[in-house]
């Protein structure tokens, strides 16, 4: 089982998408993103974060063989998108001066 993302770093309210990938036959999955957000029996989903830090996504599946589930996890990065944008002007204003 394993999770993929589009990236492992992201900015704050920017929709990330990930994919579940599950061999064999899946009852029910669970994501649960590191910030008290869950989402039910999905393979394909997506998530924003309101908060700057490092967040454990994790992708549980279960099925009649494992009752307690078995679990994927991926780490994702998530930055201010303003600060993100203010070093992206500050780069550019410093280019612009350059030439």
């Amino acid at each position: 089982m394993a999770i993929v993302a589009q990236v492992v770093t992201a900015t704050t309210h920017s929709v990330l998408g990930f994919t579940g990938q599950i061999q064999g036959r899946c009852v029910s999955n669970l994501w649960s993103y590191g910030d008290g957000t869950t989402q039910a029996t999905a393979i394909y989903a997506g998530h924003a974060w309101s908060a700057t830090g490092d967040f454990a996504v994790v992708l549980r599946a279960y099925n009649l063989t494992y009752l307690q589930g078995i679990a994927a996890t991926v780490t994702i990065h998530v930055v201010s998108a303003q600060a993100t944008a203010k070093i992206r002007l500050d780069e550019f204003a410093d280019a612009s001066s350059s030439v």
